[in-house]
This record gives structure tokens, sequence and C-alpha cells, in this order.
């Protein structure tokens, strides 16, 4: 039996190098496994999302095997398996995501980020629509202009996040011709924020940079530490010696999150690389600050170097060993 691709559904994120987005499981729904059970539709596994393929007609391979009705709709789970997608993630996630879906809770519904082709007319590669849909378990109530799914017994999961629903539905955004093929696609735009370097020393903060060598971020001079700043009463303690100093430098700009790292922030002592690469600061340590109109939010990293320099010359050292 010859088998063609119906649809894909690919999910993408712009932090990641080649932009598929693994941070995600989609799933049928059990009124949906029904569907491409009986159209004889098969389900294959990808990176950052499914393909749908279809048995041919044997007669018309360019048909599938069974013809699809006009108001067929498939409705998928969208599972969230890394909750660290948060942190680079240019959205905000309070409220939409829910655990472990319990019979309970959707007896009055529940509201979720919805994802459709339900306003596409074209096939192709179609960016799918974002709005909401109040998810059910028992009968959908009549009232309301919300759009309604109901679930059944079986697609609630224990232990697992659903974070949304994808509906595609049999419109003219899905090809007619199996030689052809339509690619849905949800798109997540990666946080652009600031990164901020604390340093702790014994050298004068006269002289000590901060540099990007290819000069595409710009550092601010160094400041002291004050009593105000987000995690001074924690440098505080972790590094109570009253000899050691603690600085600060920022980025005069927002840096976009990246799954590939950043090189050749550089450490200067006396206008002299000290340490050619500096750790790029990670995604969950975040202070927020006040800006001239409203908090920012920054990304940090703290290095110790009454300890920890000579760690860093040696992975400096050892960055150039790897590039043979």
């Amino acid at each position: 039996m010859i088998y063609k691709k119906l649809f894909e559904l690919s999910i993408l994120h712009e932090y990641y190098t080649n932009e598929l987005c693994p941070d995600f499981i989609l799933e049928p729904t059990i009124e949906c496994r029904k569907i491409l059970s009986g159209h004889r539709l098969i389900i294959k596994n990808k990176v950052n999302g499914i393909v749908i393929i279809s048995p041919v007609d044997p007669d018309d391979e360019s048909q599938p095997q069974i013809e699809l009705a006009d108001n067929l709709r498939f409705t998928f789970l969208l599972k969230l398996q890394n909750q660290k997608i948060v942190n680079f993630t240019e959205r905000d996630f309070q409220g939409s995501i829910f655990f472990n879906l319990q019979e309970e809770q959707l007896k009055d519904g529940l509201k979720c980020p919805a994802f459709s082709n339900k306003n596409s007319n074209q096939p192709g590669v179609v960016q799918l629509e974002e709005d909401t849909v109040i998810l059910y378990y028992q009968e959908l109530p009549e009232s309301g202009t919300e759009e309604k799914i109901k679930l059944s017994y079986e697609d609630l999961p224990g232990g697992q996040i659903v974070w949304g629903i994808v509906i595609i539905e049999n419109n003219s955004s899905m090809a007619v011709d199996l030689n052809q093929s339509s690619d849905y696609q949800i798109t997540f735009e990666a946080k652009e924020q600031k990164w901020r370097y604390y340093l702790i020393t014994n050298s004068p903060m006269n002289e000590l940079l901060i540099q990007d060598q290819q000069e595409n971020i710009i550092f601010s001079d160094l400041e002291e530490v004050a009593e105000d700043d987000p995690i001074f009463d924690t440098l505080d303690q972790q590094f109570p010696d009253p000899k050691s100093k603690k600085y600060f430098s920022e980025s005069t700009s927002t840096i976009l999150c990246q799954e590939e790292g950043i090189n050749n922030i550089q450490l200067l002592k006396n206008s002299s690389i000290w340490i050619e690469h500096l750790p790029n600061p990670p995604n969950h340590n975040i202070i927020k600050v006040s800006g001239l109109t409203s908090q920012e939010i920054i990304q940090y990293q703290v290095i110790n170097l009454l300890t920890d320099s000579q760690e860093l010359k040696t992975k400096k050292i050892q960055k150039t060993q790897n590039k043979g």
C-alpha cells in the first residue's frame, strides 16, 4: 500500500539554532484518534511535531483512499515536556499551564491556548493563529461565545502538562492533492534581556573591564554593587570577607536568548585579556531591576575572581585546544 503525506504539524522556536523546538509533544485527542483510525491515517513523530500520512486511492494516487468530509476536524493536545521554555520564550505562560488534568477540573471548563487554521485558505506553509478555547469533560454548555472542546476521560494525562490544543480543520488550507501538502506551524519568539556580570574580586575597579571582542555587545563601566541591588544580600552572605569587592557591569542593550553560546565576552585587567571567554548568564538566573518606566528583567552571572579565575583560564586553554 502506498502512503503519502496529508499534512504535518511543526513547532518552531527562534531560540534553537535550527529552530526545531523539541519542548512539546503533540498527541491526538480520543475523538481525533477515532477519525484517524476511520480514515486509516497514520501519525509519524518527528523532533518538533508530527506528520499525518494517508493511504492513497489505488485509482488516483493524488487522493486519499477514504475521502475526508468537509466538516472534519483534527484536534491534538499540546503537551509541555520542558518547563524551562518559560525562561527563554517571549510570551506570558502564567495562567496558561495547567498540571495533571483531572475530571473535576474540567466540569466547569478550563481555558487554554488554541492554535488553529480556521482562517487559513491557502495550502503550503501555514502559520496557525492563536486563540483560546475552553475544555470540558462533560457535555458542552450551550451558553457562551467561546470555542469549546469536549475531552474524553482517556485524554486526561496523569503526571503530564497539557498546555494547549491544536485544531486542524479540513478547509481550503489543506491540500486537495496528496502530491502537495500543508505544513502547519506554531512559532515561538525568544526573549531579549540585558546581561549583567557580578565580579567578586580584590582588584581595584578601574583595573577591570568587560568587553565583547566582536563589538556586537557594549557593556557599561563597572559599578559597585549597591545595597538596593536585588542580590546584594545574597552576595554579602556568600562572600562575607570585608576585603573582597563586589562590582557589576551590564549590557547597554538587550540580547536575544539563544541555544548557541556567545563567545569572546572578555574580562580585561589593565587593558590585557585576563579571561577570554566569560560564561554566558544562564536563562534561569533572573533579577528584576527598576528601569526608567518599568521593571526590567535581567539575566546575570556571578564571577568569583577570588577562586574561579584560574578555572576559567583553563577553560579558555581547553577551548583553544578543542578547536584543533
